[in-house]
């Protein structure tokens, strides 16, 4: 008998093909599958960074800042003015950079603060590294800047 002619062979070939469109189907419906998030639908949130320093160090860590927001995906950066607008993050950089040179580096020391829309006080970020290599801070305060827009929602 060949392989066209035995029925339990077509029942197992539509069976395969159902399951693989369940599949298929609940990877890409949204609320598929329970749980599941598309990354599509999330939202970035909107970010205004505040610097209050003047100093080159903290003007080039308010510039690393803005680039790891850009590059994180998680974030977007608002114009200016849109800060009491629903869902944006006001970032402060509170004050110039401290700094402190040992052994040839300069280690730089950072401290922010996250704010939402209607002023309310939503935590803060510090942290440390060296003068050379401000996107080590950035990391740590992204991860900071994501639990602080966590309690926007």
């Amino acid at each position: 008998m060949s392989r066209s002619n035995d029925p339990q062979f077509d029942k197992r070939i539509k069976r395969s093909w159902l399951l693989a469109l369940v599949a298929v189907l609940a990877c890409v419906a949204p609320g598929g599958v329970p749980g599941a998030s598309i990354a599509a639908d999330a939202t970035p949130t909107r970010i205004e960074l505040w610097r209050t320093g003047d100093d080159v160090l903290t003007m080039r860590f308010a510039a690393a800042l803005e680039d790891a927001f850009r590059k994180s995906g998680a974030f977007l950066l608002a114009l200016g003015g849109e800060a009491k607008t629903p869902n944006t993050l006001v970032v402060h950089i509170d004050e110039n950079l401290k700094w402190k040179a040992t052994d040839g580096a300069t280690t730089a020391f950072y401290r922010i603060s996250f704010e939402g829309p209607t002023g309310q006080a939503l935590g803060s970020s510090k942290g440390s590294c060296l003068d050379s290599d401000l996107d080590a801070c950035t990391v740590q305060a992204i991860r900071d800047t994501k639990r602080a827009a966590a309690r926007l929602h």
